[in-house]
């Protein structure tokens, strides 16, 4: 991490501080605590996206905030505060690649939200904590469970969002499912899902617009596809998929998305039966690879 990273990095991290110091002064005034909820919450998605030493305070952070408001609220009260401070702990520990406490908060999270509106009730919060479950167990290859999960975040959105059928969250859940079935190896199931991720992604954003939503739906298809042996079909998507990402990002930009559509492109023309097309592609990528590991921002 450079200098000025690190030095914006301990800003955030001392302002959250800060804003936790304040916290018992503001409740004793009589104050509404939503405002520092809010900022707590915005400075935390700052901390998570740094390294894992960050990561750690943040972790610290967040224990902090859940024995703050239970002090305020109750230890056994069901709040939205607390349930906030189970779902960001449950991320940073995501974060950090442990996926087994990450799941327990999330799960901690999920429950007190369902005490909170009601388990049938269909509402933003309880939807992000099926999806964190969701993605936690399939972190952790529990697929089927995670399917579950994401069945139920994709029946929810449709709920909350049902005055407008193309969402971006639906279409993201219909994205999580076609990755979860691809996992467990039913490509003809995770194809059926990822097409209909991208024919809402296309609704969404334009059908001729380059988005990388879109571009990420194109390459999940051909990926499948090239599974499935019709290598014609995956190709085509590849294709598609490498052409939207010199749109978004550049021809001459080097960036891991480009690097992995110029990879899967070659590997369909080898199995194509065009050996020095695919040494072409291979090579691009190979060396955007390298041009991309020589850039501190690259996250591999």
């Amino acid at each position: 991490m450079t200098k000025i990273n690190m030095e914006k990095t301990n800003a955030i991290l001392s302002a959250v501080a800060a804003e936790f110091q304040e916290l018992d002064l503001i409740f004793a005034r009589g104050s509404d605590l939503d405002v520092v909820e809010k900022g707590y919450a915005r400075k935390l998605i700052h901390a998570i996206s740094t390294e894992n030493k960050v990561l750690k305070k943040a972790i610290s952070y967040c224990e902090e905030a859940i024995q703050m408001r239970r002090r305020i609220y109750g230890e056994d009260t069901a709040h939205p505060g607390i349930a906030l401070s189970l779902n960001n702990l449950g991320n940073v520990w995501g974060k950090l690649g442990d996926n087994r406490k990450a799941v327990s908060y999330h799960e901690q999270a999920l429950r007190m939200r369902w005490s909170l509106y009601g388990e049938g009730t269909a509402h933003p919060d309880i939807a992000q904590s099926l999806f964190n479950v969701g993605l936690s167990w399939n972190k952790l290859g529990d697929h089927r469970k995670a399917i579950s999960y994401h069945e139920q975040t994709l029946q929810m959105y449709r709920s909350i969002h049902v005055k407008n059928a193309a969402h971006p969250l639906i279409a993201s859940s219909l994205n999580d499912l076609g990755a979860a079935w691809f996992r467990l190896g039913d490509h003809r199931k995770a194809v059926r899902y990822y097409e209909q991720a991208l024919q809402m992604r296309r609704t969404i954003y334009g059908d001729g617009t380059p988005h990388s939503d879109i571009a990420a739906s194109l390459y999940n298809l051909g990926n499948n596809w090239g599974f499935l042996r019709d290598i014609g079909k995956a190709f085509d998507y590849h294709g598609q998929a490498l052409q939207m990402r010199w749109s978004i990002h550049g021809e001459d930009t080097a960036h891991p998305d480009i690097a992995e559509s110029l990879r899967s492109v070659g590997a369909a023309c080898d199995c194509l039966g065009y050996p020095q097309y695919a040494c072409m592609f291979q090579g691009m990528a190979s060396q955007m690879i390298r041009e991309c590991k020589g850039n501190e921002d690259f996250s591999p």
